[in-house]
């Protein structure tokens, strides 16, 4: 699993900055999650917060040291080791390991650039078939313009804009025309809701496969060894307006402009 590899990868290589982080300040948004860690560095991840109401009833409430109200002070790795992968207590830790991989990523060596959309790295030329995983409108729009052959495999028909209907396939054929595409865009929702892993096992060797939006911040060292070619992501640069942002129910793209910056993390 991409997580749990991920937070291998940090143990032992970057096992004084998990020692060492705590939670600075938190907040669920019904877009996305927001964390700062004690460090300064920040991870975004998105929210799930409908699938989370809906079985409400039948969650148990008290989480201990990790209720809300708590979470404030906590070693990172209390919550990254514990075993509650809820929807909403999974994006907290895909949120607390987001902002991580950040700090790491700003004193590594990785190739990358900033202030370029991946879509810069998708050949849209006549005859290519292009699949993009998850309804995201601004992609859909941008590549519709384009010569290729877009498929957007989503669960929900109904989060497709009526202009896209004609690009729509349902999730479950996914096996059916992962394989065949020349490009193939992932969110970074397939983290947060554990799609992911295998999602990627369906790709075939070669694919030009791109990793996109704020939850997929990690260090890129499994994705790339599981074939992602780019991850598309955000930095932060002024937390305190992505707080305002997130708590007051903002999207990725309200985050551009106002406090971070696009990202592209490339596999040398």
């Amino acid at each position: 699993m991409i997580i749990r590899e991920t937070l291998q990868h940090l143990r032992d290589a970057h096992g004084d900055i998990l020692a060492s982080e705590r939670i600075e300040r938190l907040v669920v948004g019904v877009c996305f999650t927001a964390v700062q860690l004690s460090g300064g560095a920040c991870g975004i991840a998105r929210s799930e917060l409908a699938e989370e109401m809906a079985g409400g009833a039948a969650r148990p409430r008290n989480l201990g040291a990790f209720s809300p109200g708590r979470l404030r002070g906590q070693p990172i790795l209390d919550i990254l080791e514990h075993q509650d992968d809820r929807s909403l207590f999974g994006s907290v830790k895909l949120a607390v390991l987001n902002a991580v991989s950040a700090r790491v990523i700003a004193r590594s060596s990785y190739t990358t650039v900033a202030g370029r959309d991946p879509l810069e790295w998708i050949d849209a030329s006549a005859g290519k078939v292009i699949t993009l995983v998850g309804a995201f409108p601004s992609y859909m729009d941008k590549l519709s313009e384009q010569p290729c052959r877009l498929q957007v495999l989503e669960l929900d028909p109904q989060a497709f804009p009526e202009r896209h209907r004609g690009s729509y396939v349902p999730a479950e054929r996914a096996a059916e025309v992962l394989p065949h595409s020349d490009s193939v865009i992932l969110t970074g929702s397939t983290l947060v809701n554990h799609t992911l892993d295998n999602l990627l096992r369906l790709i075939s060797p070669g694919t030009f496969t791109a990793m996109v939006g704020p939850s997929c911040g990690l260090i890129p060292d499994a994705l790339f060894r599981k074939g992602v070619s780019l991850i598309g992501t955000i930095r932060i640069l002024d937390p305190e307006a992505m707080f305002t942002v997130i708590s007051e129910g903002g999207t990725g793209y309200h985050l551009f402009g106002t406090c971070a910056e696009k990202i592209c993390i490339l596999h040398d």
